[in-house]
């Protein structure tokens, strides 16, 4: 049961990691583009909330 729960863990962090990454990787390709607002993801180590942008 511990392992499933880090397993579940890791899991969760990588998804985060690789939304985030998609995410800034969006932000240096429209870094010129006129009127566009850079974007970030928080993770928040809360039970019922995963990722959210500011």
């Amino acid at each position: 049961m511990f392992e499933s729960k880090i397993f579940t863990l890791l899991h969760k962090t990588l998804d985060f990691r690789t939304q985030r990454q998609d995410l800034l990787t969006s932000n240096i390709a429209n870094k010129d583009t006129p009127g566009y607002k850079a974007e970030d993801m928080v993770f928040e180590k809360k039970s019922g909330e995963g990722t959210s942008c500011r």
